[in-house]
């Protein structure tokens, strides 16, 4: 590289020394006008020779190394800057596109959480009702906060429901709250696999202004995973209040430590 900018700096010097050489004979020729008329007259081609070796020289010089190298030079880094930010956007982009088709990827092959539902017979049209309403907004819910599919299973038998697996059990508030879950309990292998949903079918004024779970003290309901309240009406469903929002946080809480298929921790 060293030995290349010297030869271009000894090049750029001898054609400026000819430079001057011709220059000087130029104004050599300036020097008598009768003199350089006889000259010009027997020198023509001579002069223009020189013309045409001067125009040579001084674009030799414009285009030499010297002079277009460290422009050409920073074109050349701006050039590579700017194809090297497009690639890196374009990067970015394919990496975009490549995640987003690994989450829907993922999202259509990943097993469901399975979730089983028991409701005793007792006013069995609300009870189907619910279990309906429930089944829908938990499984939008814990699609939307969990970003988990939720596969609700109906029971008949509560005996059935497979170890360690989460069972929702659905009690209507009927009579008294201890009497009720207590008959609501009756089939059931309470565990901490194990919720009761309490269905309060009232009114918003109407509802209890204290939690069930708080009400309630037998052994059995200590063993449970936990106690929540539903507020449902007929003909407005589970409709929106501070105590549903509560107890659909708590119940997709229960649902996701079972989001692996794996044992309860105790």
């Amino acid at each position: 590289l060293t030995m290349g900018i010297l030869t271009s700096k000894q090049e750029t010097d001898e054609i400026k020394e000819r430079l001057k050489d011709i220059d000087n004979i130029f104004n050599n020729f300036s020097k008598g006008q009768e003199s350089i008329q006889k000259i010009l007259e027997s020198q023509n081609v001579a002069i223009e020779s020189l013309r045409r070796e001067k125009d040579e020289l001084k674009r030799l010089l414009d285009n030499s190394p010297r002079n277009q190298g460290s422009e050409t030079h920073e074109d050349t880094i701006r050039k590579l800057k700017k194809e090297n930010s497009e690639l890196k956007t374009k990067l970015r982009e394919k990496e975009d596109e490549v995640a987003n088709l690994q989450y829907k990827l993922n999202k259509s092959t990943r097993e469901p959480v399975l979730v089983y539902m028991y409701a005793s017979s007792m006013n069995e049209r609300i009870s189907n009702a619910v279990r309906s309403e429930l089944q829908s907004i938990l499984s939008q819910h814990v699609e939307a906060t969990r970003d988990k599919k939720l596969e609700i299973v109906p029971l008949e038998d509560p005996k059935s429901v497979p170890a360690n697996k989460p069972l929702i059990v659905l009690c209507i508030n009927a009579s008294r709250l201890g009497t009720d879950v207590e008959q609501a309990l009756q089939l059931v292998t309470c565990s901490r696999s194990v919720t009761v949903a309490v269905i309060h079918h009232k009114e918003y004024h109407a509802l209890p202004p204290q939690a069930s779970e708080k009400l309630l003290h037998s052994e059995k309901i200590r063993e449970l995973y936990a106690v929540v309240d539903i507020a449902f009406l007929t003909n407005k469903g589970m409709y929106a209040c501070d105590m549903n929002n509560k107890s659909l946080e708590k119940l997709t809480n229960f649902i996701c430590e079972f989001s692996n298929n794996m044992p309860m921790h105790y």
